[in-house]
């Protein structure tokens, strides 16, 4: 099972409902501090197929976590961004061996 994850659940937690097949809901929680990457795994135990020859007993409900990043953000949340996150290294270069990067967005 795939779930999308906000940028901002991600990184701080959250509480999300999802429908099994016998058509159950659950709540899928992270707590603060459980950091999610895209693709990232959570495996819920008892909740997934049922396990051949034991029709009562469940195997493990696997989600796979997409992480929704912004297209852009505003100076001024970069400013906050950059006080709440550890800090970035930073290189010094010498002025003859900088380049200069091009990044492609899909």
């Amino acid at each position: 099972m795939k779930m999308e994850l906000e940028l901002v659940e991600s990184l701080c937690g959250f509480q999300k409902t999802i429908t099994t097949l016998d058509q159950r809901q659950l709540v899928i929680t992270a707590l603060p501090g459980e950091i999610f990457k895209p693709g990232d795994i959570k495996c819920v135990l008892n909740e997934g197929m049922p396990i051949n020859g034991h029709p009562h007993d469940k195997g493990k409900l696997i989600i796979q976590f997409n992480v929704k990043f912004p297209k852009v953000i505003s100076p001024d949340v970069i400013v906050r961004l950059e006080n709440c996150l550890p800090p970035r290294y930073v290189h010094i270069l010498q002025a003859a061996t900088a380049v200069t990067a091009c990044f492609l967005q899909t």
